[in-house]
């Protein structure tokens, strides 16, 4: 009977590693025959290091789940994400990820785990778009985890036309208020709190870019506008003024607040606005949110001639896709825009067609 080395022991009619690594004993299957299992020893023995690897860092000395790791990646999204999304992230995790796959053992996750996730949570009646949501947190998960040597890499989620995992999100229109609600709300609403609404509107900010915002952030130069930081997207953005929102401005700073609220513009501290527009929605007699006077504002922009590029940049949206939703600019809009646009181009003595302006025109032939 052949000698094998060492490091390879036959135990029955199968052929295993055994290694000694950090002073215990490890026996890995290898082949049922001595030249596969010699072949395939030094990756064996890669593994076997991966896995210790990846018991250093579970508390219980085993390999993780779904459910331990979640717990790990949970302690970083609270220090880089905000509040809010923490409390989600959290939430997503609890209710639709650990019932389902939280047992599974976090190496065993896969593309096909995905797509069964997916099927079983719009069973159970959730949406396409929060659907999308819980499989990209998921999905984050995971990336961590190949960073922290959990697993080898993290499996791609990303849409294709065959076994898609993330389900598809039809496109809706943008949650506006109309006019006649805008006028209801801003004729309803007193004091700081309708300053805030034409804020909102005429800026298109958010809740908790308002609640941020301090007077240094108003610049008047080289055009009156705000400069916002911290914001969602984690980069700096400019908004333009109108006269409305510097009224809006200059009224807030004079309103009567407590000194630790002196730097801020906005003397409201409550951390979501649904304290302020849950009663007047008895009284309107329609509902409606917060969110929705950015949504206003966008719409208002492109209807009023305004670019989806410039929008994008006062927004602060990484994607184009993302102003999109908002639709195109109307006929006129785009006409308004194209005469601008060859004005300049004439006045910097562009193309010259070598046409004079009165020529007659010529009739085609036929």
């Amino acid at each position: 009977m052949p000698r094998h080395p060492k490091n390879i022991v036959k135990r029955g009619d199968k052929f295993y590693l055994r290694k000694m690594i950090e002073g215990k004993v490890y026996l890995r299957s290898l082949a049922d025959t001595m030249a596969e299992a010699k072949r395939r020893a030094p990756g064996v023995e890669k593994e076997i290091r991966e896995e210790l690897a990846r018991k250093a860092h579970s508390p219980d000395g085993q390999a993780h789940t779904v459910l331990s790791w979640g717990k790990e990646w949970l302690a970083r999204v609270e220090v880089n994400r905000n509040e809010k999304g923490y409390k989600l992230a959290k939430k997503r995790l609890a209710m639709y990820v650990n019932p389902f796959i939280g047992d599974m053992p976090l190496d065993e996750v896969d593309r096909g785990t995905g797509v069964k996730l997916s099927s079983e949570l719009l069973k159970k009646g959730l949406s396409p778009q929060t659907a999308v949501h819980v499989l990209s947190d998921l999905r984050a998960m995971l990336r961590y985890a190949a960073l922290m040597k959990q697993i080898p890499a993290a499996p791609d989620f990303r849409t294709y036309s065959r076994d898609r995992v993330l389900p598809e999100v039809e496109e809706a229109l943008p949650d506006r208020l109309t006019d006649d609600e805008v006028a209801k709300i801003l004729e309803h609403a007193k004091g700081p709190k309708r300053l805030i609404i034409v804020l909102a509107l005429e800026t298109g900010m958010r809740y908790g870019e308002m609640l941020r915002l301090q007077h240094r952030h108003w610049k008047k130069t080289p055009y009156p506008h705000i400069e916002l930081e911290r914001t969602k997207s984690k980069k700096v953005r400019r908004i333009p003024l109108s006269p409305a929102a510097i009224a809006s401005l200059k009224a807030l700073f004079e309103v009567p607040r407590p000194k630790n609220l002196k730097e801020y513009v906005v003397p409201l501290r409550a951390k979501h606005p649904g304290i302020y527009y849950r009663r007047s929605q008895r009284q309107l007699g329609f509902h409606w949110h917060f969110h929705q006077l950015r949504h206003t504002f966008a719409c208002r922009w492109l209807e009023h001639g305004g670019s989806l590029t410039a929008l994008q940049e006062m927004l602060g949206h990484s994607d184009m896709k993302l102003t999109q939703r908002y639709g195109r600019p109307g006929e006129q809009a785009v006409a308004l825009e194209a005469a601008h646009v060859f004005a300049a181009e004439a006045g910097k003595a562009g193309i010259k067609t070598g046409i004079s302006e009165n020529a007659e025109p010529v009739e085609l032939a036929k």
